[in-house]
């Protein structure tokens, strides 16, 4: 069983309200701090704010780009993937071109997902695919495509589109290959807790979601609620 301090690596808390203020940020990535979480993520323009305060804490600094929609040209994406990391972001989140991958432009895919690998240097690089949109063919081949090009991590969504704890999860566990590993988002609000051990077990290595202080909390609960059993049963 996963200690609490393991399961909090599992997960990427996120906050990408264009609504939130400095203050709400600074807040959050001191929580995200106190839980130890794998990576704390915000929209670009936060980036030096989160750098700053999670200086140290072994949190990555996590930036979304071409958030959420992907619809960006290449140098777009790659300008600010060299803005992020300059302000100190050391895991970047890139949202795929939809539109290519659904017209078959496999070229574009693989020079944004090779652009990518390229600006994140040493630091995490995961590329969103919105897979709610692909069929499983689609998905497969860009998966495949990110295992080739060495990408940490292929992720399930944004969250803005729809749920994706489906079928599809295994569609792109059936494809990675190497280094690469699969992130999911777009968690149930429902059993949560329970959904993120179930895909732990079935090789996901990652999970993005909002709630992750409580994630984490829940299993905290969880594993003294099993202690106790267990020594109830003796």
């Amino acid at each position: 069983m996963l200690s609490v301090e393991a399961f909090a690596k599992h997960l990427d808390t996120a906050f990408l309200s264009p609504a939130l203020t400095e203050k709400e940020i600074v807040q959050q990535a001191r929580i995200a701090r106190e839980y130890q979480v794998a990576s704390f993520y915000t929209m670009p323009v936060w980036t030096s704010v989160v750098a700053r305060e999670l200086a140290g804490s072994g949190v990555h600094v996590g930036a979304a780009c071409s958030f959420p929609h992907g619809a960006t040209t290449l140098n777009m994406k790659i300008q600010e993937m060299e803005e992020v990391v300059a302000q100190g972001a050391t895991s970047i989140d890139l949202v795929a071109n939809v539109g290519a991958i659904k017209g078959g432009d496999w070229q574009l895919v693989e020079r944004e997902v090779k652009a990518l690998r390229q600006k994140a240097g040493n630091n995490l690089a995961k590329l969103i695919i919105e897979t709610c949109f692909l069929t499983d063919d689609e998905l497969a081949r860009v998966v495949q495509i990110c295992s080739a090009e060495g990408i940490d991590y292929a992720k399930s969504g944004t969250n803005a589109q729809g749920k994706s704890v489906d079928h599809r999860v295994r569609v792109m566990l059936d494809n990675v290959s190497g280094n690469t590993r699969v992130k999911v988002s777009a968690l149930p609000d429902t059993f949560m807790m329970s959904t993120i051990l179930h895909l732990i077990d079935e090789g996901v290595g990652l999970f993005g979601t909002m709630y992750a202080a409580d994630c984490i909390d829940e299993y905290r609960a969880y594993l003294a609620w099993c202690e106790a059993r267990g020594q109830h049963q003796q």
